[in-house]
């Protein structure tokens, strides 16, 4: 039999029940950090990219055959239909590496409520899924206005970051020094390793922001994000000696 315990208030529990020998592990849970993003991302987009394809070479063959079958005064319109359809998917095409990148900016520290969703970084089921989503933004392109300028992307309305490490260990402190009447209250290991591992995520997303503006999605996956990870901790160490 195994026993799980799970809290938000890590300060209420019992100390006998945290001294060594009670549980096995002790692990934070944290928003979704941009690695596992990274890689849960391009994992489920892999199935709808390439029905994408699938849909997109069935529509080519369907414009071709019309435009062979037609009238040869609708010919010519037909075949334009065609040539802006392929190059339309082309520019798309060379944009879903920005785009994916984008997205992966777009939802640092989001809310699991959203970024659990089909459409967010689980595969859409459905056309649905695909409304004012992350895949529907990657699938189908950013909208462009009349003056040819790209629009605010839909999906940023819902993920506001839910939980950032500075302001939620500020918040914690202010709560903690209260509950000691005005004493400034000391963590334990336990905790200061939870509030250190949350402030590596975050850390890691600033680095990856940066490293996102000069490197291709292929770089950052290939060489990238092992060099990130190493620069975080050195930045953290130089602001741990700091304080």
């Amino acid at each position: 039999m195994s026993y799980v315990l799970a809290t938000n208030f890590l300060d209420r529990i019992d100390g006998a029940v945290q001294r060594g020998g009670r549980f096995d592990e002790k692990c934070g849970i944290y928003p979704p950090d941009i690695v596992s993003r990274f890689g849960r991302l391009l994992t489920q987009l892999r199935r709808p990219l390439l029905k994408k394809a699938l849909d997109d070479a069935k529509e080519d063959q369907r414009l071709s055959e019309q435009a062979r079958t037609a009238a040869p005064a609708l010919q010519g319109n037909l075949l334009k239909d065609l040539s802006d359809s392929r190059k339309q998917r082309i520019k798309l095409e060379r944009q879903v590496p920005q785009l994916i990148l984008k997205v992966l900016n777009d939802t640092g520290s989001g809310p699991m409520t959203k970024l659990g969703r089909p459409g967010w970084y689980s595969a859409p089921r459905g056309a649905k899924d695909l409304d004012r989503t992350p895949f529907g933004y990657i699938l189908s392109g950013p909208k462009i206005d009349a003056t040819g300028r790209e629009l605010e992307t839909e999906y940023k309305a819902g993920i506001e970051p839910e939980a950032l490490y500075e302001a939620e260990k500020a918040k914690d402190q202010e709560l903690r020094t209260k509950r000691t009447g005005g004493k400034k209250y000391k963590y334990s290991q336990a905790e200061t390793l939870y509030w250190e591992q949350w402030e590596y995520i975050d850390e890691w997303d600033r680095q990856f922001k940066k490293l996102s503006k000069n490197s291709s999605l292929a770089e950052l996956k290939e060489k990238q994000l092992d060099k990130m990870i190493k620069e975080s901790k050195q930045e953290l160490a130089i602001r741990k000696s700091s304080r």
